[in-house]
């Protein structure tokens, strides 16, 4: 398959799903690092077990598919169908085999999966009112959030009153790529830019701007990790800190579903599906049987995969990762369950050999950067500001027992 230089603009890739919910400034770095390959009639695209990482649009020609069973499909260009990923998961589960000439369109999905992880949910925007409204206006659109709806109000009520404010300069950096960090962020005022570096010396890319109300830095408090962004302060703000112990108290683990692995089988089910979040090669070296392989790390792209009226049973060697999984998934209203002790807890006789599954790469850690620190905001604002969370918590109490 050769490729063809050709310009992507961004009305072609708004024409796709899930490229269509990127920024205009993801899109430019997404088109910079794809590729449009044609194909002639009669050449293989990709076969059935091939695990090659990378997201695929038929953009001309029509495609031949094939499932495991013999069964023969054909897919045409400027279909509905043409517009989301060619057979997205992974391994793939068709033979593609071009049926004309065709064209196609090669995004990295190392890259669509890091533009959309923080493109998802976020606010590019934030209004410059008065402090009080600001104040009113970052705690409202915080408690909007799906997870909440599953939270009690006392929960809430809590993790408000344990916030520390921490005021923070244009330029100061919250967190950085690769390091620890043992908070959970909310941006109460100013605006955040998150970036990344692909790789080590690589200039830092940008991929979000983060608004009022906007929390960040979950994921690597759930599932013991590091930092996978680097957020950077653009105005002078004020940021609403909690520790990592009252985040998972709180937020997490109330939400969180455990089902101990023989509990799990007798839930097996045309509905019920094994979601294994390791990396590529601990999947490759033995999985549960019929389970899917989404990465932590690929889940949010793997997220439009997923079919919302089916439940997940999510595992990992261990809880952490899966932890971190089913609280994403209970983000985006999917049913989950995390398996108690994870593989650690299933006999080893239930586990099977995975074929044609081939090692996944691990990037290079990025070097080290001096982190601007953040010092403890004044104590009569952090009382003044909690007072008015405090208020607003008790509203929203109100209206849950209303509900109830």
């Amino acid at each position: 398959m050769s490729a063809a230089k050709q310009l992507l603009d961004h009305k072609l890739l708004k024409s796709l799903s899930p490229l269509c919910d990127l920024t205009p400034d993801m899109l430019t770095e997404l088109s910079a690092k794809s590729r449009v390959e044609q194909a002639v009639k009669g050449a293989t695209v990709f076969k059935r077990g091939d695990r090659d990482h990378r997201t695929l649009y038929l953009l001309s020609g029509k495609l031949e598919l094939t499932d495991a069973n013999g069964k023969r499909s054909v897919l045409a260009a400027n279909t509905p169908a043409a517009r989301q990923p060619l057979d997205g998961g992974l391994p793939r589960s068709l033979t593609a085999v071009a049926k004309s000439a065709v064209t196609l369109l090669n995004v990295d999905t190392s890259l669509l999966e890091m533009l959309l992880n923080w493109g998802k949910d976020q606010s590019y925007q934030v209004s410059h009112l008065e402090t009080e409204d600001e104040d009113e206006d970052w705690m409202s659109r915080f408690l909007q959030s799906k997870v909440f709806l599953r939270l009690r109000a006392e929960n809430i009520q809590a993790m408000m009153m344990r916030m520390q404010e921490v005021p923070a300069k244009a330029g100061a950096v919250v967190i950085r790529q690769d390091d620890n960090d043992d908070n959970y962020y909310i941006i109460a005022k100013g605006r955040a830019q998150v970036s990344r570096r692909a790789a080590p010396g690589a200039p830092p890319m940008k991929l979000a701007i983060l608004g009022a109300g906007t929390g960040f830095g979950e994921e690597a408090l759930i599932s013991n990790g590091t930092r996978n962004a680097t957020v950077t302060m653009l105005d002078d703000g004020v940021l609403m800190r909690l520790g990592k112990e009252d985040f998972i108290q709180l937020l997490v683990e109330p939400i969180l579903q455990r089902v101990a692995y023989d509990k799990a089988c007798t839930m097996r089910g045309s509905d019920i599906e094994w979601l294994d979040v390791r990396k590529l090669s601990e999947y490759a070296a033995g999985s549960l049987e019929g389970a899917r392989n989404i990465p932590l790390g690929e889940l949010r792209l793997g997220l439009r995969k997923l079919n919302k009226l089916h439940k997940y049973i999510v595992f990992g060697n261990g809880e952490n990762r899966a932890a971190a999984a089913a609280f994403l998934l209970s983000q985006q209203g999917l049913e989950c369950y995390v398996l108690a002790d994870g593989l650690q807890g299933v006999p080893r006789a239930a586990l099977v050999e995975v074929a044609n599954a081939e090692p996944e790469p691990l990037p290079e850690p990025t070097a080290p950067d001096n982190v601007v620190s953040l010092a403890p905001a004044d104590e009569g604002r952090v009382e003044a500001l909690m007072h008015k969370a405090k208020s607003r918590v008790q509203q929203e109490m109100r209206r849950t027992q209303a509900a109830e």
